[in-house]
């Protein structure tokens, strides 16, 4: 049994738990809304349910509605925020961990070569990636890490630290 009330949920933030302010989150929040278009499509995905035919359905309201191509295969973390929604893609093997911050343009992809098989990125809790920054390959980014704009990180990232540039580097 599926408790969809966890789904809906999971990425609210605290101060949102009020009916109001929820139904204020709900209608015209496009973060929280991608996050939760997310969140229905995986668990439908994972789910033995009849229902399962929905999920092309939702990916498609993730093209047309936001320009993102966020996989429900990926693992994004609990409390994902999306501060503005568009064009964010996010691969299959992505793993994001908890309380991650990812704005407009970002990118969480393989490396692309033919030949390997593909690697995606390993994210820790409390990530920011600002607007236009990509991660490729199998990279692992700690905790505490802050990527900026329009960076291209295709190296591990410590814990705790501030990179930029192209390639990434720490600051």
């Amino acid at each position: 049994m599926i408790d969809w009330r966890s789904v809906f949920l999971e990425d609210v933030p605290p101060s949102y738990r009020s009916p109001v302010r929820y139904l204020k989150l709900f209608l015209f929040g496009q973060g929280y809304r991608l996050a939760l278009n997310y969140r229905i499509g995986r668990t439908l995905l994972e789910s033995p349910s009849i229902f399962r035919f929905m999920v092309p359905f939702l990916k498609r309201a993730q093209y047309r509605k936001w320009s993102c191509d966020v996989s429900f295969h990926a693992s994004l973390g609990r409390r994902i925020t999306f501060p503005h929604p568009t064009g964010i893609v996010i691969g299959k093997g992505a793993v994001v961990g908890d309380d991650p911050t990812i704005f407009q343009n970002t990118t969480i992809g393989s490396h692309g070569r033919r030949g390997d098989q593909k690697q995606y990125a390993l994210i820790g809790d409390r990530v920011i990636l600002y607007a236009g920054s990509k991660v490729l390959g199998g990279v692992r980014i700690g905790d505490d890490v802050v990527v900026g704009a329009n960076a291209v990180v295709t190296r591990d990232l410590p814990s705790g630290v501030r990179a930029a540039g192209i390639p990434a580097k720490v600051l």
